[in-house]
Order: C-alpha cells, then sequence, then structure tokens
C-alpha cells in the first residue's frame, strides 16, 4: 500500500510522516532527499529549489516502483547529495511524500490514496522562517509562493482528498489516522494481529 502525499514547503507533510511511522508500521520516503546536489535555474536572482527540475525525479520514481512490486531499493542518506546509498525494503505502508510529488505523472499510478495537505501562504512563509530561521525571507515570497501558486491546482486535482494542514500537528495525524481507517481496512491491524489470524 503506497499513499501519496503532496502539499507546499512546510505544510507538515514530513512531521506527520514522522509520527504515522512512530505510532504505525509506516515507511517515509521524502522527495527532499531527491533533491538535485546544485542547482539548474535561478529565478529573481535566486538558486529555484522550487521546481521540478531540482529534483532527481527520475530516481525518485524508481524508488517508488521498486517498492511498489515488492523489491529493495536505495535512496539518499540526505538531501542534495546525489547519490542513491541507503538500502531502503518494502514495507505494508508506505507513505511517499513531497511538495511537488503529484507533478510527476508516473507517481500516480503508484499510489494507492493521494492527499493534499494545504495551508494558506502566510503560514507557509511563517512556518519556512521558523524552520529556516537564517533564510532570507524574501525567498519565500520572491520564489516559494509563486511556484506554490503555479503548482498548487494541479496537484489539489490529483489528490483523492484534500487535507486543513494550517491546523495544528497532532490534530492534522488525527485525521490521517481517520482518513486511513476508513480507506484502507488493513490498516491498524498491528503485525502481531495479523499472525494470529
Amino acid at each position: 500500500m503506497l499513499i501519496g502525499i503532496a502539499g507546499p514547503s512546510c505544510c507538515g507533510k514530513s512531521s506527520v510522516c514522522r509520527l504515522l511511522a512512530d505510532r504505525h508500521d509506516v515507511l517515509c520516503i521524502s522527495l527532499d532527499l531527491f533533491f538535485r546536489p546544485y542547482p539548474v535555474a535561478f529565478y529573481k536572482g535566486y538558486a529555484n529549489w522550487e521546481i521540478p527540475e531540482s529534483l532527481m525525479m527520475d530516481e525518485f520514481v524508481s524508488v517508488l516502483t521498486d517498492l511498489s512490486a515488492g523489491h529493495i531499493s536505495y535512496m539518499p542518506h540526505a538531501g542534495w547529495t546525489g547519490i542513491c546509498d541507503t538500502l531502503v525494503r518494502p514495507a505494508p505502508f508506505m507513505i511517499a511524500e513531497g511538495f511537488l510529488l503529484f507533478t510527476d505523472s508516473r507517481v500516480l499510478p503508484l499510489c494507492d490514496l493521494t492527499i493534499y495537505l494545504d495551508v494558506s501562504e502566510d503560514e507557509i512563509c511563517r512556518r519556512r522562517q521558523i524552520r529556516n530561521h537564517t533564510d532570507d525571507p524574501a525567498y519565500c515570497t520572491e520564489v516559494v509562493i509563486p511556484h506554490f501558486r503555479r503548482f498548487r491546482d494541479e496537484q489539489v486535482a490529483a489528490a483523492d482528498l484534500v487535507i486543513d494542514g494550517n491546523r495544528p500537528v497532532e490534530v492534522v495525524v488525527r485525521e490521517f489516522e481517520e482518513v486511513f481507517t476508513s480507506h484502507i481496512p488493513s490498516w491498524g491491524v498491528r503485525a502481531d494481529e495479523k499472525e494470529q489470524k
């Protein structure tokens, strides 16, 4: 079972995925690990990391394809390395998450469920400043937000569900758990319970 979670920068995708991984048997595959080691374009004087070309999408799709087929694969241990050097094994529940996840048409057929985690433009910049307090705040308003607007509608249209990410992360995680419970029959059944059946 592969679940795709897309959404803008700092909407909470990674936080949701980490919390779900802590509470359930979930493998998280983050698109952020697939950033190229160098910028491929500039926008308004800034290196532009907000476009699909800034990501190693071929390698990312290859990992998802391998894992979906039940095969091992290799992915980067960190973003901006450009090297797929970490062994990853398939799991019963896998979440692929990324800010441009649904812009690649090869990803959607691999996902059993697609969710867009939405937040306001003000919240994107507020959270980015907290997370990356050394960043130039203008990067968010001049680069992040215009590209968020450029890619948002097509990703929302590709999603089975849209969840409001403006709320506290615990509230958002509970909604994800409720969605999974209603959409995935085996969600919440622990491995030891499966063995007993």
